[in-house]
């Protein structure tokens, strides 16, 4: 971009004069000049697409003839003028003026001024871009260029300039020589800041939105930087500084010894570290944070960790609602399962205390002969016993199936042993349907973490499902083993088998094949062998009837011993 300047300075008169150039390469030839008024104020001079001759004067733009001289016309307010430039195409001119900061838009064709529009703040050179089409002034005083639309004849951008648009070279008594103006094109560097402005600005809204915060931790000098989210998500005020102190009055009480130990270990070694903890607000409330965080040594060797903390306190609310409403659901069906089961419950808790009654009339024969005999007497005691144990482990094992417990309760669990409670308390039912129930465990199963009850509930309703497929009786086979990391129960009926087409679907609530299923028993199964890390499903026999299997995963070195 070229801007160009002309002054001419007179002392009485202007001397205008017309040049030529001569066809030699070493000389100027003048050709015409014109005397033109009175002394003072003539400071730009211009030829405009008309061929016409512009000189300001004060506050107001002569124009000549370019042949005679003559003044055709005025341009009035116009308050020290600096620069004039052209718009051919729509006919208009613009003047840029210094003292009153402002750009006066005429009309070419007859000088009439059209508009004044406000501009920086002293501007000096004006012209036309035919590339952008735009009216250009650079303003001497604001240190920036005014970009002009000529059709709506406003302001429509300001670019800053870096440093003072002009310099003035003087000689050794001090007297100005010439002007020279530099500016650096910062065109780039606005546009990138730009950019960079807008690009902050989607990531502080998409943390809001996700409440996932960000943040830094020189470990050296305890320096941390939070996001404005993080201090959000803390409820701390914007700004204040953070020290590992002010942190830990947030984080609850419980998990404090968490937060120590992770710190100890981070400052030991550079690892990547991730792990949830809860933080009390000040009114009380709990929140649940997810952390994540990367560790890297700078150039200098010093160990630094970005990361990133996500409020998870909605999802965590969501999961221990749903967690509920699975506990409930399960409930629901162990009491409706166990109603169904009354009789044959009933007969297997009536077994031992039948057999404790005889025991004791025994016991009261054999004390009252005339010869006590205090051996078999003993004996017919000990039979007591062991019923009225078998007695309690039966109203046990049901209790535990009616106990409404919404926060299941983890510990390691011996599969085999969970197969030998339920063949006890089912062994009524299975009489009943003339089902003959056999198993084959593997000795030394590996123990698994698990919640007892929910294994007895999946059992038992496989187990059932077995037996009611069995219209005409059959056998019951129960299986356990194991391979690398996981271990596998197997129930197999001789029944009717399973659709081909329903051997996926059956695990859906409400699906069944059964007259009077409700559908939810197998789905509930699954369910709950899903949240223990396993999977339930279903196969066909060679012959006639089904296999449900389902596999629980171990405890590293977890063993029955």
């Amino acid at each position: 971009m070229t801007y160009v300047r002309s002054c001419l300075f007179a002392v009485c008169t202007l001397l205008l004069s017309a040049v030529s150039m001569a066809q030699s390469t070493d000389s100027f030839q003048l050709s015409k000049t014109f005397r033109i008024g009175s002394p003072g104020g003539w400071d730009y001079i211009s030829v405009g697409p008309d061929k016409k001759i512009y000189v300001s004067h004060g506050t107001h733009v002569v124009i000549l003839d370019e042949k005679k001289g003559d003044s055709v016309g005025v341009i009035p307010n116009t308050n020290g003028v600096h620069g004039i430039a052209f718009d051919e195409a729509i006919g208009k001119g613009y003047t840029s003026n210094g003292r009153n900061n402002s750009v006066t838009v005429f009309e070419i064709k007859t000088g009439k001024v059209l508009n004044q529009i406000p501009a920086g703040q002293n501007p000096d050179a004006i012209l036309f871009d035919p590339f952008s089409k735009t009216i250009i002034t650079c303003n001497g005083r604001s240190h920036d260029l005014s970009i002009i639309d000529p059709v709506t004849e406003r302001v429509t951008a300001t670019i800053a300039l870096d440093g003072k648009p002009e310099t003035a070279v003087s000689d050794e008594a001090g007297r100005i020589l010439r002007w020279y103006g530099t500016s650096t094109d910062i065109d780039d560097r606005k546009h990138a800041e730009q950019k960079l402005r807008r690009s902050e600005s989607f990531l502080t809204e998409g943390q809001r939105l996700s409440r996932t915060g960000s943040f830094s931790w020189r470990v050296e000098t305890d320096e941390i930087t939070w996001s404005e989210e993080v201090y959000r998500i803390f409820q701390i005020e914007q700004g204040t500084p953070v020290t590992l102190e002010l942190i830990g009055s947030r984080v609850h009480p419980e998990d404090q010894a968490k937060l120590n130990d992770m710190i100890e270990r981070a400052r030991k070694a550079v690892s990547d570290f991730e792990y949830e903890h809860r933080l009390v607000m000040p009114d009380t409330s709990v929140k649940y944070l997810h952390l994540i965080a990367h560790g890297f040594r700078d150039n200098e060797g010093r160990l630094e960790y970005i990361g990133a903390i996500q409020d998870v306190t909605e999802s965590k609310v969501a999961e221990e609602a749903l967690n509920r409403a699975r506990s409930e659901l399960a409930h629901m069906a162990r009491v409706t399962t166990l109603s169904a089961l009354t009789a044959s419950i009933a007969h297997e808790v009536n077994q031992p205390i039948s057999a404790a009654i005889t025991s004791a009339g025994a016991c009261l024969r054999w004390l009252n002969r005339d010869r006590p005999d205090v051996q078999r007497a003993r004996e017919a005691a000990m039979r007591i016993e062991d019923d009225g144990k078998r007695a309690a482990e039966i109203i046990t094992h049901l209790k535990s199936f009616y106990k409404k417990d919404v926060s299941p309760q983890r510990e390691l669990v011996l599969l085999d042993d969970v197969v030998g409670e339920m063949l006890l308390l089912l062994r009524s039912e299975a009489d009943r349907h003339s089902v003959l129930m056999r198993t084959e465990l593997t000795a030394d199963l590996p123990s698994v973490s698990a919640d007892r009850v929910q294994l007895q509930q999946v059992l038992m309703n496989l187990m059932l499902n077995g037996m009611e497929a069995m219209r005409e009786g059959g056998e019951l086979k129960i299986s356990t083993g194991h391979e690398p990391g996981e271990v596998m129960v197997s129930v197999s009926d001789t029944g009717e088998g399973i659709p081909v087409d329903k051997m996926k679907e059956i695990f859906n609530a409400f699906v069944t094949t059964k007259a009077k299923g409700t559908g939810m028993g197998l789905a509930i199964s699954s369910t709950i062998i899903e949240s223990h890390g396993g999977r339930l499903w279903a196969t066909a026999n060679p012959g006639s009837g089904a296999t449900f299997h389902f596999t629980l995963p171990t405890p590293e070195g977890g063993s029955g011993h």
